[in-house]
C-alpha cells in the first residue's frame, strides 16, 4: 500500500439504502409532478413493479426508523428506574356547602361552688325513724253477703189437699182437689200444694216433684 494513502471507510448498508430511497422519492415526486400538468389518464395505473419496489422503500424505510430509535441512548436513565414521588392532591371541598361567615362565639358557664361548713353538713345527716315497725295498714273488711233464703214449701202437716174428683175428658181431663172446704180444679201440668200434676185417669191422678212420683186415687189426700 503505497504511503500516504488513505483506506475509505465502507459506508454502512443502511444508509446506503436510506440515500437510494431518497434518489428513487425525489424522481416519483418529479414524475408526479410532470404528470401533474400532462393531462389525467382515466385508464393510467402504476406497474406492478413499480408497486412492489415502493412498498420495499417504504418498509426499509420503517426499518432505518426503529433502529435509530433503538440505538439512541437515554439521556436520563435514572429518571425512568426513579419515577418522581406523586404527591397527593387533597380532595377539593363541595361546592354546595353552606358559607358560614358568622364567627363562633364560645359562652362560658360557671357553676358557683360554695365551701362546706359544719352547718351544712349537719343537715346533710341522715334522721332514723324512731320506730322501725311500721305495721301493715289493716286490711278492709269483707264485705257480707246476703244469702238468699229459701222459700219453704208447705208440708202436708201445713195444708191438706184431698182429692175428691176426677174429670175424665180426654186431653181436657182435669182433677177436683179441696183444700178446708174449698173445691180447685186442677189441669195436667199445673201446680198443687208443690206437686206437678202429671197426669189423670181412671179414678187416680199422677204427681211429680224433684224426681219423685206419688199416686193419689179418688179420697186420699196429701
Amino acid at each position: 500500500m503505497p504511503a500516504g494513502y488513505e483506506e475509505n471507510p465502507r459506508m454502512p448498508l443502511d444508509k446506503v439504502i436510506f440515500v437510494i430511497a431518497c434518489v428513487y422519492l425525489g424522481w416519483v415526486v418529479a414524475w408526479l409532478i410532470s404528470q401533474k400538468n400532462a393531462p389525467i389518464s382515466q385508464n393510467s395505473t402504476i406497474s406492478q413493479e413499480d408497486k412492489k419496489f415502493i412498498a420495499y422503500l417504504q418498509s426499509s424505510l420503517a426499518i432505518i426508523d426503529r433502529k435509530g430509535q433503538t440505538s439512541s441512548p437515554d439521556p436520563n436513565p435514572a429518571a425512568k428506574n426513579n419515577p418522581s414521588p406523586v404527591v397527593p392532591v387533597p380532595p377539593a371541598p363541595p361546592a354546595n356547602l353552606p358559607v358560614n361567615n358568622s364567627p363562633q362565639i364560645i359562652e362560658r358557664i360557671y357553676v358557683p361552688v360554695y365551701p362546706q361548713t359544719a352547718e351544712n353538713n349537719a343537715k346533710l345527716v341522715p334522721v332514723t325513724p324512731s320506730n322501725t315497725d311500721i305495721s301493715a295498714p289493716p286490711l278492709p273488711a269483707a264485705p257480707q253477703v246476703n244469702r238468699p233464703v229459701a222459700a219453704v214449701i208447705p208440708t202436708n202437716n201445713q195444708v191438706k189437699n184431698t182429692l175428691v174428683g176426677v174429670m175424665d175428658l180426654g186431653y181436657r181431663s182435669t182433677a177436683l182437689f179441696d183444700n178446708k172446704g174449698i173445691t180447685t180444679r186442677i189441669s195436667p201440668g199445673e201446680f198443687v200444694n208443690g206437686w206437678t200434676l202429671m197426669e189423670v185417669g181412671n179414678q187416680q191422678v199422677i204427681l211429680s216433684r224433684n224426681g219423685q212420683t206419688k199416686v193419689l186415687e179418688v179420697g186420699q189426700s196429701f
